[in-house]
């Protein structure tokens, strides 16, 4: 199931489509090795932005904490239908499959150092699995219920370093797709997202 919503910005439409995962768990090798992070819950997101008569002109993909963005003809596509990489794991989007640097344009650089200084690359993975199109569902800032839900989507999550024990806390899950960015500010953001 995806859930939906479109928003009219002045000349510009943007289609967003929210993913929910219940489990987030990243880890830069496969299989999963010493580092690993966790946390219960996440939201990702695609966007389509069309001009006023419906012409698609870029897609937007999140990862992590922003996303980024493509021309409309550089998007894959199966038919006129984007296609959507998503990263085992983390969950996170991209526009093509296989191995993935982690881009410190959308994730904390922070993280990448850590990982690097661990001899890891800052890496994700996306598969070649089945295409799937998820049934719409149409949403609305209070429409279903839980999207007026403004706390966290899941407990503590953790991060884990070898060597080190126990996990270290690193946060709770995100907040519901109302409480975005991409939300709030329909087509600024995707459009303040870096090319990929």
């Amino acid at each position: 199931m995806v859930y939906g919503k479109a928003f009219r910005v002045k000349s510009r439409i943007d289609l967003q489509y929210w993913l929910w995962y219940p489990y987030n768990d990243y880890s830069p090798t496969v299989p999963a090795g010493d580092l690993w992070q966790v946390h219960e819950g996440d939201w990702e997101a695609v966007s389509v932005i069309l001009d006023s008569r419906g012409r698609p002109l870029l897609a937007g993909y999140s990862q992590h904490g922003k996303g980024m963005r493509r021309a409309w003809a550089a998007v894959p596509k199966r038919g006129s239908r984007p296609l959507v990489y998503v990263a085992l794991g983390s969950h996170a989007n991209y526009f093509g499959r296989g191995e993935v640097s982690l881009d410190p344009r959308v994730i904390d650089e922070t993280f990448i150092r850590i990982i690097k200084a661990y001899g890891l690359e800052a890496v994700e993975h996306t598969g070649g699995g089945p295409t799937l199109r998820p049934r719409l569902v149409r949403i609305t800032g209070k429409s279903p219920s839980w999207m007026t839900f403004a706390g966290a989507w899941g407990e503590a999550g953790y991060v884990h370093f070898p060597g080190r024990e126990p996990p270290t806390e690193s946060g709770a899950g995100p907040r519901g797709p109302a409480f975005h960015d991409q939300w709030r500010n329909p087509v600024k953001e995707v459009l303040s997202w870096p090319k990929g």
